[in-house]
């Protein structure tokens, strides 16, 4: 037995809601992004989670996936178009790693999925629209840093940070 370090009071606490977010535009910044590979493994698809900041559901989270390989050029041709919607939302003009993403603040257009006797009603994310006021950014690709020859030595030592100096 592992004493929580504190009591909890189910009463003191607001359900969270399974229910999906109601369909319309919110602002959200990208928490995470995956490649996955799909169910058949025939392709794959890039799953983004959004985490809500307003204007209301904030800190509640809807996910998006965009295929990026697939089978169907068509499935493969839609996905990649919305996925460089996104990415163009987010000031992005070049990309070619997921962690490009993470913190990229836009307006998403959310809508519920009926469920059916098997899944509840979700959410997906449809539509992404700049920041009022943000201009998209000229970037560099993203560069992963080059491996280390083996016996290369010790990395040379950064800089301390001023916030680390005594």
């Amino acid at each position: 037995m592992a004493y929580l370090g504190q009591t909890f009071n189910v009463a003191d606490h607001v359900p969270s809601s399974p229910d999906p977010v109601p369909a319309g535009w919110y602002t959200a910044k990208i928490t995470d992004a995956k490649v996955k590979d799909t169910k058949a493994g025939t392709g794959n698809f890039l799953e983004v989670t959004f985490s809500i900041l307003g204007p209301s559901y904030e800190g509640r989270c809807v996910w998006g996936r965009f295929n990026l390989k697939n089978p169907n050029p068509q499935a493969e041709q839609i996905g990649q178009s919305q996925f460089m919607d996104m990415a163009r939302a987010i000031g992005l003009e070049v990309v070619d790693d997921s962690d490009q993403l993470l913190g990229g603040e836009l307006d998403i257009k959310v809508t519920v999925k009926k469920g059916d006797e098997l899944y509840n009603d979700s959410n997906d994310v449809k539509g992404f629209k700049a920041l009022q006021g943000m201009t998209v950014i000229t970037q560099k690709p993203f560069q992963k840093p080059a491996p280390q020859p083996v016996g290369a030595g010790a990395p040379a030592k950064a800089a301390t940070p001023p916030w680390a100096k005594k």
